[in-house]
């Protein structure tokens, strides 16, 4: 059976057909999840589980069981970590995945 992951109340939950494993944000291990309110949660073709948080985005690689951040580059082609509300993770059809988020006020790069 396929491991199912579900976002729960301030966790994301995984479960593999006999128990559940609970990953949960932990401000001292930056492998850990972003943060605990998931709002969307996308699979890509390697597997790895992509999570939209309200403080960004993160990637679950099932092979060292790590989370790591989600960045993106600037106009000036500097890499940021993305820290906006993200509501919405999807692949397109060539495999690439999208992140959809919501940023406040004006953007200053």
């Amino acid at each position: 059976m396929k491991k199912r992951f579900m976002p729960g109340n301030a966790v994301l939950n995984r479960y593999d057909g006999y128990e559940f494993k609970v990953f949960r944000n932990n401000f001292k291990n930056n492998r850990s999840l972003i943060n605990n309110r998931i709002n969307a949660i996308g699979e890509d073709a390697e597997d790895n589980l992509w999570v939209g948080t309200s403080q960004g985005a993160c990637v679950y690689q099932r092979h060292t069981n790590n989370f790591s951040f989600l960045y993106y580059y600037t106009p000036q082609k500097k890499a940021k970590q993305l820290n906006s509300v993200v509501n919405d993770v999807e692949a397109d059809g060539q495999g690439n995945m999208l992140a959809g988020y919501w940023r406040a006020g004006p953007r200053h790069n």
